[in-house]
């Protein structure tokens, strides 16, 4: 079943390089909401989650003649999506710096919940960026684990591997992000679950 459904986004992905509209509008119907899931998870506002959304299609669409012939088509977009979202926090990381006089306000005088807000978007920030340092395989499933809520079970058959497979590089990749960060993943996971609710 992921065999037929890689090759649909193949076939897709080589109509949209054809410069086919309609094909790229099924495209952006078929990724929209998980894309955008991942970024009002992360994000905690529609703005953003627009915006990272829409600038991710754009860039679908400026570099649609390298979409023929992907081995690995879904991963493809993923990785545009996954640079577009990095970017979007490496940009809130740097202006957050540039605020210094903003942030010294909220640290002295907002209440203990914005304060913390900062402090998790700051870490937040700061783990997207160790994402990179994971392998394409383990950033899939921590994604899909960690960011989209899946069971080891569902990640598994999305991705086409074993659980076994799934739990091994999830713990793979939990060790680099620790390794690169030390408790920013328990951060980030506690970020999620505030977003959530």
């Amino acid at each position: 079943m992921s065999t037929d459904f890689s090759y649909d986004v193949r076939e897709l992905l080589t109509r949209v390089a054809d410069g086919d509209e309609a094909a790229f509008q099924s495209l952006f119907e078929r990724y929209r909401s998980p894309f955008f899931g991942v970024c009002m998870k992360l994000s905690g506002t529609r703005e953003v989650a627009e915006e990272v959304v829409q600038e991710t299609f754009i860039r679908i669409w400026e570099k649609r003649q390298h979409l023929r012939n992907l081995e690995k088509a879904q991963a493809y977009l993923y990785r545009i999506f996954r640079n577009v979202l990095f970017e979007y926090f490496r940009h809130m990381a740097a202006e957050r710096k540039a605020m210094g006089a903003i942030l010294d306000y909220y640290e002295t005088g907002a209440d203990e919940g914005v304060k913390e807000k900062l402090r998790l978007e700051a870490r937040l920030a700061l783990l997207q960026e160790s994402l990179r340092h994971l392998t394409p395989q383990q950033a899939n499933v921590f994604r899909l684990i960690r960011l989209e809520g899946l069971s080891r079970n569902e990640a598994a058959g999305r991705l086409g591997i074993s659980p076994h497979t799934v739990r091994n590089l999830l713990a793979e990749a939990t060790r680099v992000l620790r390794a690169k960060n030390g408790h920013l993943e328990m951060a980030i996971l506690f970020f999620l679950s505030m977003a959530e609710s």
